[in-house]
């Protein structure tokens, strides 16, 4: 298997844990918060968040929207952060959404915070593209991406290729 296609495989296999895990945070993010959001005069207010997992409706719901969500925003993760620094988007990902799903819920409505997250993924994502938080290419090889830094020669120890003279 070719190498280019290696790493692209890989990436994208990346890019569908980070976006179904990242699912995964907002919906728990949002339950947690929706349960904090509760009138006293709920049935299920006060219960301790042990117990409000362990509702098959509350997991299986959860899941099911979060499991979608993931799988249906992995292109979106993929081709708006494939060439960027994970390392600053992702956090400020995470932070985006999950702000917007405390300070919708607690503010407007629990009900409207799940459909404007997905609105707030979008300006974050869309926002980390267009700051182009790129990987430096300097120092690295053109064909496999090793790091030449420090070596004696300018032949790639990994694929062999030799730059071009500038």
């Amino acid at each position: 298997m070719p190498r280019a296609l290696h790493r692209t495989l890989f990436k994208i296999a990346l890019f569908g844990a980070i976006s179904i895990g990242s699912a995964f945070v907002f919906a728990s993010v949002y339950v947690v918060v929706f349960h904090l959001s509760l009138p006293p005069t709920d049935g299920a207010y006060g219960q301790p968040m042990s117990r409000v997992f362990a509702d098959p409706l509350v997991r299986g719901v959860a899941s099911a929207v979060a499991l979608v969500s993931g799988v249906v925003f992995w292109p979106v993760f993929y081709f708006t952060l494939r060439d960027r620094r994970l390392v600053y988007c992702l956090p400020i990902v995470l932070g985006v959404v999950i702000l917007e799903i405390v300070l919708v819920t607690f503010f407007i409505h629990a009900l409207v915070a799940w459909p404007v997250s997905y609105f707030a993924l979008v300006i974050a994502l869309v926002g980390c593209w267009a700051a182009g938080v790129r990987p430096s290419t300097r120092h690295r090889c053109s064909e496999c991406g090793y790091d030449l830094r420090g070596l004696p020669d300018s032949r790639c120890p990994e694929c062999g290729h030799r730059p071009h003279p500038a």
